[in-house]
């Protein structure tokens, strides 16, 4: 109940103040997230099989260390034209890159999955925007993901 509270507080556009709009939704992200990752009401957890992801992230041609990565599952949505896929996301693997930039994520569940980044010293994550998933895990493959150029950035952010 007191998600659905919140939902419709951030949909009316309270005149809250923007620090009590962000804390209000950093905790609906936590309740969303934690409701997602609850067991199936049997508690039967049943492994599945797996498959890995590599990858690289480069700036002007040489590798990036230190990277952190975060692999994040899409889960089908039950939505009328599935509005709030964003919102339904699973379960996340983390890893950081090597000093080359190369990085590498074992064991991962077969499945769709967007890939997340943030370069050392910055606060915020970084994506590819495209709706097609970044990762498509098959079981028992390894799925590459194509070279990450960090000098071919978003608008608005700062690397060296």
């Amino acid at each position: 109940m007191r998600l659905w509270a919140g939902i419709a507080v951030l949909m009316a556009g309270c005149a809250a103040a923007d620090s009590d709009r962000a804390a209000l939704k950093e905790e609906l992200k936590r309740e969303i997230m934690a409701e997602l990752r609850e067991a199936p009401a049997d508690g039967a957890v049943q492994p599945g099989p797996t498959g890995d992801v590599e990858g690289r992230l480069v700036f002007k041609g040489g590798g990036v260390a230190g990277c952190d990565l975060k692999l994040v599952r899409l889960l089908e949505s039950d939505s009328f034209l599935g509005m709030f896929r964003e919102v339904r996301q699973g379960t996340e693997f983390d890893a950081k890159s090597d000093p080359d930039g190369r990085f590498s994520l074992h064991g991962v569940p077969s499945g769709h999955y967007r890939l997340f980044w943030r370069v050392p010293g910055d606060t915020g994550w970084i994506r590819r925007l495209r709706e097609a998933p970044d990762a498509v895990v098959e079981p028992g493959k390894t799925f590459r993901v194509p070279e990450i150029d960090l000098d071919r950035r978003p608008v608005g952010t700062t690397f060296p």
